[in-house]
C-alpha cells in the first residue's frame, strides 16, 4: 500500500500483483588445443534478467516490466609463447538483446523519477586483445585494446524519440602498462609502475543528449611501492590522473 498524503506521486493506492518468470538458458562451448601452449574456443550462450515491478511513481501505479534476454556468440584464442615470456589472448563477440531493461525518466512528472522499462532490441559487437610480456626477470609489460560497436536496433524513449547509442559503451578503449621490480635485498623489493589508458567518446545517459556526452580522454597513473618479499606489508606512493585530463 502506498500512502501519499500530499499527492506527490499521484495519490494513495493499494496495489497487489505477482509474476513468474522462467527461461531456458543453454550454453554450448567447443575448445581445441593444437598444442600445449595454445587454445582456441567457440561459445554460444543465452542469459536473462527476470522481470519485476517499479516503485509507485508518477501515476501511483507499480508498472511491471518483462524479463530481458541475451544471446552471446564468441570466438577466442589464448596462447603462451617464448617459454612463458609472452601471453596473448584475443576474442571477437556478438551480442543480441531482446526486451532490454533500461532506467528512463517519466516525462509526465515534474521531478526525476527513473523507472525500469523494456525498450526493444539492441546489439553489441567487437573484439578484444590482451598481451603480456616479461622480457626480463624484473620487467613486465602489458597492453590491451577493445573495439566496440553497441547500439539499439529498435525501441523508443517515453517521449517518443528513438533509442540510439547504448550509454557507457565507448567505441574504443586501450591501455599499456609497465612494471619494473628492483630487488633491494633478500627481504625487500621496490617496484615502479606506470599505466596509460585511453577511453573513447560515449554517452552517460540513455537519451544521448549533448550534456551527457563524454569526449575521449586519456588517463596516466603510476606508483612506487616498497614491500617485503613475503608480502606481509607494503608502502606505496601513488599518483592518479597525473596529466589532469
Amino acid at each position: 500500500e502506498q500512502i501519499d498524503i500530499v499527492g506527490l506521486v499521484g495519490g494513495s493506492r493499494e496495489f497487489e500483483a505477482d509474476r513468474s518468470t522462467g527461461e531456458f538458458t543453454p550454453m554450448v562451448s567447443v575448445q581445441y588445443e593444437p598444442n600445449d601452449n595454445s587454445l582456441m574456443y567457440a561459445l554460444v550462450s543465452k542469459g536473462f534478467k527476470s522481470g519485476g515491478y517499479n516503485d509507485f511513481l508518477g501515476d501511483a501505479t507499480a508498472t511491471g516490466f518483462d524479463s530481458e534476454s541475451l544471446w552471446n556468440y564468441e570466438l577466442g584464442f589464448k596462447g603462451t609463447f617464448m617459454e612463458g615470456k609472452l601471453i596473448a589472448n584475443a576474442s571477437i563477440f556478438y551480442m543480441d538483446w531482446e526486451d532490454i531493461q533500461l532506467q528512463v525518466d517519466n516525462p509526465n512528472t515534474p521531478f526525476f523519477d527513473p523507472a525500469t522499462r523494456n525498450a526493444g532490441t539492441a546489439r553489441s559487437q567487437g573484439l578484444e586483445l590482451e598481451i603480456t610480456s616479461s622480457p626480463t626477470e624484473h620487467l613486465q609489460l602489458s597492453a590491451g585494446i577493445s573495439l566496440l560497436d553497441a547500439e539499439f536496433t529498435d525501441g523508443t524513449l517515453p517521449n517518443g524519440d528513438p533509442l540510439r547509442e547504448i550509454p557507457r559503451a565507448p567505441d574504443f578503449t586501450g591501455n599499456i602498462q609497465g612494471v619494473y621490480t628492483f630487488p633491494l635485498s633478500e627481504d625487500y623489493k621496490l617496484d615502479a609502475m606506470i599505466n596509460y589508458s585511453i577511453v573513447g567518446s560515449h554517452y552517460l545517459d540513455i537519451s544521448n543528449i549533448g550534456e551527457s556526452k563524454v569526449d575521449s580522454y586519456n588517463i596516466l597513473n603510476g606508483h612506487i611501492r616498497l614491500y617485503t618479499s613475503d608480502d606481509k606489508w607494503s608502502l606505496t606512493l601513488w599518483g592518479r590522473n597525473l596529466t589532469d585530463d
